[in-house]
């Protein structure tokens, strides 16, 4: 089955910042743009900190899936927890889905980044310099809807890849670690 976007989560723009923010290291939240983003993992000890007060619907919530509204790459992100107040900049789109018994937000934010919703996304995509994609082109995204159970299970087969690949990359690191001091050691003896 499948289904628009719009029809299974809001989608807003974020805060559209009007003054200059100067980094306060005590603010109580933090401010997300796409500096902070890094190939889709947030850097949270690189956002800016205020103690500016935004109104609550700006602020990042747990199952909130973050687009990029503007920028080289139209990937996703979910967030699965909890976080500290942090503002969304206008330079993501917030989508929350309205309903659980639809499609599951970890769902969603993977199949967004997935290559039939990404070929959707680079066909309405525009700007030469900037690329951007206006919001009525995203509401209009259709989606895949599998059975709640498979959703469920395609959620923990991608976990389960992600851990994978951060642990094949401690070890690759590791490795390199062991191998360049047996070197150093050997070019002493």
């Amino acid at each position: 089955m499948k289904a628009l976007l719009k029809n299974l989560a809001s989608i807003r723009l974020g805060y559209q910042v009007r003054k200059r923010i100067t980094n306060e290291e005590d603010g109580i939240c933090g401010i997300l743009t796409l500096k902070d983003i890094d190939q889709s993992h947030i850097r949270w000890d690189k956002l800016f900190r205020t103690n500016d007060l935004v109104r609550e619907d700006f602020l990042l919530k747990k199952d909130d899936i973050l687009f990029p509204a503007k920028g080289k790459e139209m990937n996703s992100i979910y967030i699965s927890e909890e976080v500290s107040p942090t503002i969304i900049s206008s330079y993501f789109y917030i989508i929350r889905i309205k309903s659980r018994d639809q499609v599951l937000p970890g769902y969603l934010s993977w199949y967004l980044n997935q290559s039939p919703a990404q070929r959707y996304i680079n066909q309405y995509i525009k700007g030469t310099v900037i690329h951007y994609i206006n919001i009525s082109s995203l509401e209009d995204l259709p989606i895949e809807l599998p059975d709640i159970s498979i959703q469920e299970k395609v959620i923990e087969i991608f976990k389960l890849q992600n851990r994978e690949k951060e642990l094949n990359f401690k070890i690759s690191k590791l490795k390199n670690k062991i191998i360049k001091q047996l070197l150093l050691t050997s070019i002493k003896d």
